[in-house]
């Protein structure tokens, strides 16, 4: 799991002690309620700091320059985000290869000519033309977009009570020995 916490300066933890302090000093909060305000106001801080990823990945062209003289190489891709860091995905063969489409001359209807198979088909609407295009490719999908904003608001509505929070089979949070109000 990815320490959040990491990167926070020293003075800030200070100034959080000092809040909560302050609260159980000054408000009559008990020790449970101290803990569960700053695990909110902390959660709702990590909340408003993330941002939500784009639908879809942008189509960029291929960083190694082999794919212009050598056609086992795309000429396009996208960039994505593994263990291994940034990489690029190339995308080819997504449709557009072998396939043509044009008008007839005689009756004027659209149609497309798998160059593959050299078969002809008519097509009424431009829904039932194939993908012929990058742009439609599933690789440039993003999965799971907004789900560390998502994340930390369910852990944000846990803490409140003191539970557990998971995210896709994933534990997020756990709260353990903090006396319930009335224990």
């Amino acid at each position: 799991m990815i320490d959040v916490f990491a990167n926070v300066k020293e003075e800030d933890w200070q100034a959080l002690a000092a809040a909560m302090a302050r609260a159980r000093d000054e408000f009559g909060k008990t020790d449970r309620d101290v803990i569960e305000w700053t695990g909110i106001k902390i959660c709702q801080s990590l909340s408003a700091s993330t941002r939500v990823a784009p639908e879809l990945r942008k189509i960029v062209r291929n960083p190694d320059e082999r794919h212009k003289t050598d056609r086992r190489f795309a000429p396009f891709g996208v960039f994505m985000y593994g263990k291994q860091g940034k990489y690029f995905k190339p995308i080819y063969r997504t449709g557009e290869f072998g396939r043509v489409r044009f008008v007839d001359k005689k009756t004027f209807e659209i149609k497309y000519l798998n160059k593959l198979t050299g078969t002809v088909h008519r097509v009424d609407t431009y829904d039932q033309v194939p993908g012929l295009s990058i742009k439609t490719d599933k690789r440039r999908v993003i999965g799971r977009r907004g789900l560390a904003k998502k994340s930390w608001q369910m852990v944000q509505k846990r803490v409140k009570h003191g539970g557990s929070a998971y995210v896709m089979d994933v534990q997020m949070w756990q709260a353990r020995n903090i006396p319930h109000h009335g224990a």
